[in-house]
């Protein structure tokens, strides 16, 4: 049995493993080389387990605390208890793992079988604690005993190496024999001592995640199509061969799957063409260069090709399933316009109604001045105005909005039918147009947003009384405004003088504050944090960061020597962008439209000494209200030199686009042959890269807004002058900081004082 700690760990936790229902801590005691492993039951706060991890080494000890969650769900579990985390395999089975995965088969097996009989054990035998919770103890005496037949001392180290090697390999094992385990159950257990995450195992059998959730949940069994996965999941989780199709007949059949208005005679033509060739989904999408379940999804008619795949994958598969050029692009529905598709190309007129409307909001002349009381849009040297364009694109949606077909089939896409030629910018001053818009974008984003509350917040600042653009009626033809639209008191008929007409503007900004009441409680935020909150609970939430980068840096380092170069390149590329993201925890736009030029003239720059830093005008910032006024200017973590002059010189040529701009960061050419250089924005990739390297926290969704957030919790949790600290690191104002985060200080000091208290009540 594992020693027993009282309370928590002691030492500096370094990683965190989930396995069998326990939590296992990598630690670093002060003072000792050699690493500790310390588990708890998940959701428990004690009792707390520890062994000697038996390595230096981060991973190795990693490997090892699989083998440790595993011994201990056995080792506690109460008398006659079954379940899943008490299934362990024989020797034997172990012997037939080792040989299907065939790497170092003879290495492995020889030292197997000299530790087998070290302690006395058979092929029949189930591997126990020796490969487990106790695998310390019994490396020790193993040690002990090579080196009474003689071993050298550097012979011994990696006949130990190869031990636990073994132990990584039981631990990943499953047997199902006499479990009474269901086919989800045994899928779950199996991708757990596997350590396969959901997507990368369904990606492998060529089907979808929803399909494996499915599976796994008891939700629905294989069908005909898809029961082909079985075996790749099977040799994929080291099950023995039939054991999955054995349990599928016991579950209820697969409903129906929802399939795509319009997609059938697109599905059922390339099902004949599959059939055809005969050859699978699977084989196709890998010649084609395209992911499997994407593919799958095409065949069973659950979605169409979108507008990228139709212009490139569309004619590469028409000739890989030797097809006339069209023959499955014909049968394809008509796209679904984008959201940039309905916004309107402003007329001849129209554009010089904007114009002068964004002459009389950046004009600072004394006379405008006067009138203004400074609330001009800001216009930098350059002749930006980034307000300027966030209202030209909002308008430009609002006439899209009012051109769509009211019988649209698609409610996301009905407007109100209007002839966009004969609109003028003051049909913004309509209030049943404004709040169809509204209601138009809350279907569209199946809520209302913050972009909500920005549009009527710059339409009211139009329409204010005494300031504002609409109501000066300077440079708006409001004699055009149709009287029946006009806002008036009760009995009053409509003349259309200019004094009814700022009597409209002026209900307008009543009726706007109004609604902007009405909405402040059905508001959507996009900032939602729930998906790192595990991360945000941690005393200190940045040593998930820390993990995640002393991860990546570790698996870049053993598997570099074996990468081709445009692999290694994309590890790289991965590292020195979370690495880079960490240190300086700046905007997704800021990363993905930082540049670099060869003369030093680009964002990123290096200064004479050899270091680098990073230099962002203030116009690429949003609003004064929340970032400094002040352009942005730090240094690069000096130690991140050499892997920015290694990406700049070796990898960042051989990614896409790389020649033809000047953005840092690339995409990978995998799966496009087109020139591609706009900028990589990460996307879902950052996701996929932070749950691989930290599963333990489930961060889905992870983009770098997160980082900023993370890191400014964490400052404002842990530090005195937190909330400073996370504003010179955001580039933020004080006083947003403080805002959005002085609540946490508060919380804090709350928690300290409750302590307190209890240790005076209850000694």
């Amino acid at each position: 049995m594992p020693e027993v700690i009282a309370g928590g760990p002691k030492g500096r936790r370094i990683a965190v493993v989930e396995a069998f229902g326990f939590l296992v801590s990598v630690v670093r005691w002060p003072g000792e080389r050699r690493l500790r492993l310390e588990a708890v039951m998940k959701g428990s706060t004690g009792p707390v387990f520890q062994a000697d991890a038996g390595t230096t080494d981060v991973a190795g000890a990693e490997a090892n605390a699989k083998g440790f969650a595993a011994g201990l769900s056995v080792e506690l579990a109460p008398p006659g208890a079954s379940g899943p985390a008490l299934v362990r395999p024989t020797y034997g089975q172990l012997e037939d793992e080792i040989r299907r995965r065939g790497k170092d088969v003879d290495g492995l097996l020889s030292r197997l079988r000299l530790f087998m009989r070290t302690f006395g054990l058979d092929e029949q035998g189930r591997v126990g604690p020796e490969l487990g919770a106790e695998l310390p103890k019994y490396q020790k005496e193993f040690r002990a005993e090579l080196m009474r037949q003689g071993k050298s001392p550097a012979t011994i180290g990696p006949y130990l190496s190869k031990v636990n090697k073994l132990a990584e390999i039981a631990a990943s094992v499953t047997v199902v024999e006499g479990s009474g385990l269901t086919f989800g159950e045994t899928l779950r257990v199996a991708m757990e001592r596997r350590g396969i995450p959901a997507t990368t195992l369904a990606r492998t059998a060529a089907i979808t995640n929803s399909t494996l959730h499915g599976w796994i949940t008891g939700q629905f069994t294989p069908d005909r199509e898809n029961r082909e996965a079985l075996p790749v999941l099977e040799r994929e989780l080291g099950l023995p061969d039939g054991t999955l199709a054995k349990l599928v007949g016991a579950l209820r059949p697969m409903p129906p799957r929802k399939t795509r208005a319009g997609a059938m005679p697109f599905a059922l033509a390339l099902r004949k063409a599959l059939q055809a060739q005969n050859v699978s989904a699977a084989e196709i999408a890998r010649r084609v260069g395209m992911p499997s379940p994407t593919l799958q999804g095409w065949v069973e008619a659950r979605y169409v090709p979108g507008e990228k795949r139709r212009e490139s994958t569309l004619p590469v598969l028409e000739k890989t399933l030797q097809l006339a050029p069209g023959d499955l692009s014909k049968l394809l529905p008509e796209p679904t316009p984008r959201p940039e598709q309905y916004a309107w190309a402003l007329t001849h007129d129209q554009q010089k109604e904007w114009e002068t409307l964004k002459a009389h909001k950046t004009n600072r002349t004394p006379a405008n001045r006067s009138t203004r009381a400074g609330s001009f849009w800001r216009v930098y040297e350059d002749g930006e105005s980034p307000t300027a364009d966030f209202v030209y694109t909002d308008i430009r949606h609002f006439f899209g909005y009012l051109t769509l077909p009211p019988d649209a089939s698609d409610p996301r896409l009905r407007g109100l039918g209007r002839d966009g030629s004969q609109l003028s910018i003051l049909d913004l001053a309509v209030p049943e147009q404004v709040q169809g818009f509204i209601d138009f974008r809350a279907r569209r984003a199946s809520s209302y947003n913050t972009a909500t509350i920005s549009f009527l917040a710059w339409l009211r600042a139009l329409l204010r009384p005494k300031t504002g653009f609409f109501w000066q009626a300077n440079g708006v033809a409001w004699e055009s405004f149709s009287p029946q639209s006009l806002l008036l008191a009760d009995g009053e008929r409509p003349q259309g003088t200019l004094q009814q007409w700022r009597s409209h503007c002026e209900r307008m900004v009543e009726w706007i504050g109004e609604w902007l009441e009405d909405l402040s409680d059905s508001i959507t935020h996009t900032r939602d944090y729930q998906h790192i909150q595990a991360i945000l609970d941690l005393d200190r939430p940045m040593d998930a960061l820390r993990i995640l980068l002393d991860r990546m840096t570790a698996d870049y380092e053993n598997t570099a020597d074996y990468l081709s170069p445009l692999r290694r390149a994309l590890r790289v590329r991965d590292l020195l962008y979370v690495s880079m993201l960490v240190r300086n925890p700046l905007r997704k736009k800021h990363w993905s439209q930082m540049t670099w030029r060869a003369d030093n003239t680009g964002q990123l720059r290096k200064r004479a000494g050899g270091d680098y830093q990073i230099f962002i005008p203030r116009r690429y910032f949003k609003s004064l209200a929340e970032f400094r006024d002040e352009d942005y200017l730090a240094d690069v973590d000096p130690a991140l030199t050499p892997l920015i002059d290694d990406y700049l010189a070796a990898c960042r040529p051989l990614l896409l686009g790389a020649e033809g701009c000047d953005w840092v960061f690339r995409p990978g050419p995998v799966g496009s042959r087109r020139v591609n250089t706009e900028p990589f924005t990460y996307g879902s990739w950052l996701s996929s890269i932070v749950v691989r390297y930290i599963p333990e926290y489930a961060p889905r969704g992870f983009n770098p807004h997160a980082v900023r957030h993370i890191v400014a919790t964490h400052l404002v949790r842990t530090r005195p002058d937190g909330i400073d600290r996370a504003a010179d690191a955001l580039h933020n104002t004080r006083s947003m900081i403080k805002k959005t985060y002085g609540h946490l200080r508060g919380r804090d000091l709350t928690a300290k004082a409750q302590r307190i208290i209890w240790e005076e009540i209850d000694p």
